[in-house]
């Protein structure tokens, strides 16, 4: 007859609780770093998944306010060239009122800008802050 102690050797043939072999240091270290990759892939396709779903939300957003935008440019768009048309009929009215042409204006402006300001001939000592005319009755005394 059979001793039915479970600590003999052989208690694992009779109780069927036979235990895995001893894994080496290499064997439990894979089989942790599988464990880890397995939850990390689980973990990272999920994350996946909800950034696709919010880029793809985003990405939406943009678009609406991408068309927003060209609508309101093409309306600024629209503003601007009218006034640069009321402005360009002026600026040919004005031309053509002093018997130019637009280009020749256009150049006549320009040589206007470089030219300095031309002092009055006759100087007004009153405007200068109340300063004494040094040649009363024009007749300078040296």
């Amino acid at each position: 007859m059979a001793i039915r102690r479970p600590d003999t050797p052989l208690a694992a043939t009779v109780f069927n609780n036979a235990q895995e072999p001893q894994k080496t240091p290499q064997q439990k270290r894979d089989s942790l770093i599988a464990v880890r990759k397995a939850k990390l892939e689980a973990i990272t396709s999920s994350k996946k998944n909800e950034l696709a779903t919010k880029k793809a939300k985003l990405d939406s957003i943009l678009a609406e306010k991408r068309k927003e935008t060209a609508i309101l440019t093409k309306q600024k768009d629209s503003v601007s060239k009218v006034k640069m048309e009321g402005l360009q009929k002026r600026f040919n009215a004005r031309a053509e009122s002093l018997g130019m042409t637009p280009k020749q204006y256009s150049r006549k402006l320009e040589k206007d800008k470089r030219k300095p300001d031309i002092p009055s001939s006759i100087p007004d000592y009153k405007q200068r802050g109340g300063g004494r005319n040094p040649c009363p009755g024009n007749v300078c005394k040296k």
